[in-house]
């Protein structure tokens, strides 16, 4: 690029414009010719790094059943342009299917490999016992969220969190609430929030 210096006193900014099509880490080096009459020449080139990430969102959700919170959290996921949603529903004990296209991921089933979850980024579990994965699935999220910086949510639901086997399970440290057990007796009626020592001081 020609650069054609000014008159003016003081720093002259050129912008220089780069868009890289592969993620990863890149090494870029800007260098100006040296002119002889340069008495200082190793300020002449600039090394840096740039970080190229892909913009879309990966988020596997899995739900089990068709209910009102699934139907509007997909439509949700699949309006945002930089999100890329594979929802899948229960079918039966251990079997889904994928409903909605938004995202070029080939899967059809809960990933059996750490091959197929890397390519997600969120994690989603809906109304959906534990017992519907198989050994190390869980773990294996569990490793991703913890070792990679990936997204859970576990949602509500009448299978979920302790009725749903949970507490016992790899992602219970995860979550910033206390998992009861299966046998826990669930409350119903107004009842009142109240924040415990740690979290007043926090």
């Amino acid at each position: 690029s020609d650069v054609t210096l000014d008159d003016t006193a003081g720093d002259q900014e050129v912008v220089l414009r780069v868009r890289p099509t592969v993620v990863g880490q890149h090494e870029y080096r800007a260098e100006i010719t040296v002119d002889p009459s340069e008495n200082i020449r190793w300020n002449n080139e600039r090394t840096f790094f740039l970080n190229v990430t892909d913009p879309r969102v990966r988020v596997l959700y899995l739900e089990g059943a068709v209910r009102p919170e699934f139907r509007f959290l997909r439509r949700l996921l699949e309006r945002d342009h930089q999100i890329e949603p594979v929802c899948l529903i229960k079918v039966r004990a251990g079997v889904f299917r994928r409903l909605g296209e938004a995202s070029d991921i080939e899967l059809n089933d809960f990933p059996r490999t750490r091959e197929e979850i890397e390519p997600f980024q969120v994690f989603v579990l809906g109304d959906l016992d534990a017992t519907h994965f198989a050994e190390g699935q869980l773990v294996e999220i569990a490793r991703e969220v913890t070792e990679r910086g990936k997204g859970l949510m576990l949602m509500q639901g009448a299978a979920a969190y302790g009725a749903g086997g949970y507490g016992a399970s790899a992602l219970a440290p995860l979550l910033p609430v206390t998992i009861a057990g299966r046998d826990e007796r669930v409350a119903t009626g107004e009842f009142r929030m109240s924040l415990t020592p740690e979290a007043v001081s926090y």
